[in-house]
């Protein structure tokens, strides 16, 4: 009986595609965090969602919205910096939207406090360069998040673009929403 010699093969896994299906299993899961009755929350993250989507599959920025534009949109704001401080609709914390200016990048973002000096109070953040160029926080922490693995867990990444510019539409919305709110008050 003559042996058979193995082929010797590769796993074939491309890690980086894993790395992928996770993030997107963890962004799914992190759109899931909101319940249903909560749908603007919920349809906001999954916008987001697809958007990161988009980004993986490599298709450009297919957005109707572009950085320019919605750079224009938050510089109608006039004078920044602008915060708007807000209440968590699942836990009731107090949390903070901010737009500002940074070495002549535009920032929108979410943090636990108004310190802009560290990252670790930091939860979202899209941040539009003067040239077009995009950079992606999404950094959900706490026991509820991490019980779900629902962390997208993207730290200062350009490689959303995609989804870079609908966070910064999202949270300039939110902002100009906010900021109407309270001047009929």
């Amino acid at each position: 009986m003559s042996e058979i010699t193995p082929i010797e093969q590769s796993p074939g896994v491309n890690t980086e595609a894993n790395d992928d299906i996770k993030l997107l299993d963890r962004v799914d899961r992190w759109v899931d965090e909101r319940p249903v009755y909560k749908w603007g929350e919920r349809n906001a993250r999954k916008q987001i969602a697809k958007e990161i989507q988009k980004d993986i599959q490599g298709r450009g920025l297919q957005n109707p919205l572009t950085p320019e534009s919605v750079a224009q949109r938050a510089k109608k704001f006039g004078e920044i910096p602008i915060t708007v401080q807000l209440k968590d609709s699942q836990t009731k914390e107090d949390f903070y939207q901010i737009l500002r200016m940074e070495s002549g990048y535009l920032i929108a973002e979410e943090r636990r406090t108004e310190d802009w000096s560290s990252d670790t109070n930091l939860i979202s953040q899209a941040r539009l360069g003067p040239q077009g160029q995009t950079e992606l926080t999404l950094s959900f922490t706490g026991e509820r998040f991490q019980k779900r693995d629902a962390n997208p867990n993207i730290l200062h990444s350009n490689r959303f673009p995609n989804a870079t510019v609908k966070v910064f539409d999202t949270l300039v919305g939110s902002v100009e929403q906010t900021q109407k709110k309270q001047s009929t008050l």
